[in-house]
Formats: C-alpha cells, sequence, structure tokens
C-alpha cells in the first residue's frame, strides 16, 4: 500500500514531531479547519483529501504556529503580536495619545498585519480591545 502511514514525523523548531495515531490526527486536522476562514463545502473536499495532502497541510501549520510561537517569546511586544499593535496604539498610557507620525506608522503596519497571520491572531488582536482602540485613536491625525 502507497498510503503514508500514522508513524511519520517533521522537523519542526522545536524538534521533531511524530504524527499522531488516526483519531488523534483526525482530531488536530478538524481544529485546523475550524482555526480557518473556509466555507464548508470547502472544508469538506479538504476531509475527502487523500491522509499524505493533509498530512502536509498539517504539518505546515504546525510549523508556522510553531514559528509564530518562537517569534512571540524570542522578540518583544512590539514586534507584530496583537498585544504589540494594542499596546502601540495605546502608546503613552494614561490618558496620553501617541504623536501623529507614530500613529499612522502603527496603522499602516496594521492595514497589513492580520493578512500575513493566522485567525488566531485576529482573534487575540479583537479579544484585546484592539477594534475599540483604533477609532479612540484616530483623531489624533486630524
Amino acid at each position: 500500500d502507497a498510503r503514508p502511514t500514522l508513524t511519520g514525523s517533521v522537523s519542526l523548531p522545536a524538534g521533531p514531531l511524530e504524527m499522531p495515531d488516526e483519531a488523534e490526527f483526525n482530531a488536530k486536522f478538524e481544529e485546523f479547519l475550524t482555526g480557518r476562514d473556509i466555507p464548508e463545502a470547502g472544508k469538506e473536499q479538504m476531509r475527502l483529501m487523500p491522509l499524505e495532502s493533509k498530512w502536509k497541510l498539517l504539518q505546515q501549520h504546525m510549523q508556522d504556529e510553531a514559528k509564530i510561537a518562537e517569534k512571540r517569546v524570542s522578540t518583544d511586544a512590539s514586534a507584530g503580536s496583537a498585544e504589540g499593535f494594542v499596546q502601540q496604539l495605546m502608546a503613552g498610557g494614561g490618558g496620553k495619545r501617541p504623536e501623529p507620525a507614530k500613529l499612522a506608522a502603527v496603522l499602516s503596519n496594521l492595514r497589513v498585519a492580520p493578512t500575513n497571520e493566522p485567525m488566531s491572531w485576529i482573534v487575540d488582536f479583537k479579544e484585546r480591545k484592539g477594534l475599540s482602540v483604533i477609532p479612540n485613536q484616530l483623531d489624533v491625525l486630524h
């Protein structure tokens, strides 16, 4: 049988990761699908993919998540995390407003950041009240 087995591994920044048993693999794949903004019909097509293709997708997802986690640990909060953007938007603290040039730069970066990050980044930004901070700071740019 040329189908891949559930004993393969992939190298992640934290070291090799063994492919889980079939039940755990399927649960992880469903979790992966749930975290994507894909219509249900597309998710159903992905569920029908061969095991090897699903494993490649899951490996890439795990590598991306590991890189994101490593980035958060190895850099400060201003390096592109959702928390960092919220902190930059609220720069000054204590009711102070950020400088207009700095705020404009943060907003410009924020325009691009969500397109390069997973849905979990957007959820984190929203949970940190990032969406409510933006309109509160826009009058600085007048």
